[in-house]
């Protein structure tokens, strides 16, 4: 026998855009590794002597070249339309964070995403807007997937903070891990 759950329309929105959110999300991660696996599909064919291919649309029927110096050098762009991509349901969110000074003391960070530096060998470095101690700066946050740690490195010293994510908005931050080790995942 079946059970009837009533919603509210309110509750079915919301419950239909976490779901949906989510799905999303996910696309994105493993998107974002497209871009890497491509050109180094790219490199192996041209070092292999293949430089380029011919396909057929499945739509149209039509032959097309893909020449593969082409995808190499149209990396960056799509590169850069995917972090920004992977990073859009974060780039307004204030997430926060508990370092401890050089003197002991337990301050505040909170860091808002801009841009990813770096994603690979288990390795993610975001640059983006940083609050650290009420002091507000441009820095980076390293991610280290294979030694479950997070750091954010002060610009001018390069001295590293080992950071614990505030439960304020550690739901935040670990959909962006997820999404960040999915593309890595993704590789090849």
């Amino acid at each position: 026998m079946k059970k009837s759950i009533k919603f509210t329309e309110s509750e079915m929105r919301k419950i239909v855009t976490e779901v949906v959110n989510e799905a999303l999300q996910e696309i994105d991660g493993k998107t974002h590794s497209r871009v890497a696996n491509a050109t180094k599909r790219a490199t192996q064919n041209i070092q292999n002597g293949i430089q380029s291919t011919k396909i057929t649309s499945p739509l149209s029927g039509k032959e097309h070249v893909i020449d593969y110096d082409n995808i190499i050098d149209r990396a960056k762009e799509t590169e850069e339309r995917a972090n920004a991509s992977l990073l859009k349901p974060y780039v307004d969110s204030r997430i926060m964070f508990f370092a401890v000074n050089r003197l002991g003391r337990t301050a505040r960070l909170i860091f808002q995403p801009k841009d990813i530096k770096k994603l690979k060998d288990g390795v993610a470095i975001l640059s983006g807007s940083v609050i650290y101690d009420n002091n507000l700066m441009n820095g980076n946050i390293m991610v280290d997937f294979n030694r479950q740690s997070v750091f954010y490195t002060e610009p001018q010293t390069r001295y590293k903070y080992t950071l614990e994510p505030d439960n304020r908005t550690v739901k935040k931050w670990n959909d962006l891990l997820k999404q960040l080790k999915m593309s890595l995942d993704n590789r090849i």
